[in-house]
């Protein structure tokens, strides 16, 4: 023991133990809670998407029936054309 220097132990702040300071703890602490409001909001969008994503799950039904109705226009229309194209040539 002649040669050892004795330990000088700072107890300016407090700490769990030795090693550890309560900024370190804090801190932790506070990325923890930012991280947890994180995965809130990121479960929140998914959640909105997933919503979206049923509620399109009916577009190809209704593409196809628009399909049909608009080749049912289509052929009123030719016929009108034609019948507009008859009546022209009689007079």
């Amino acid at each position: 023991m002649s040669g050892e220097k004795p330990v000088n132990i700072s107890r300016d702040h407090w700490t769990i133990s030795r090693q550890i300071p309560a900024a370190l703890l804090f801190a932790i602490a506070l990325q923890t809670i930012a991280f947890s409001y994180w995965m809130g909001t990121v479960s929140s969008r998914v959640t909105e998407v997933e919503n979206k994503v049923s509620f399109r799950a009916s577009d190809p039904e209704r593409i196809a029936k628009l399909e049909v109705h608009i080749n049912s226009i289509k052929e009123a229309i030719l016929r009108v054309e034609q019948t507009l194209q008859t009546k022209g040539a009689q007079q």
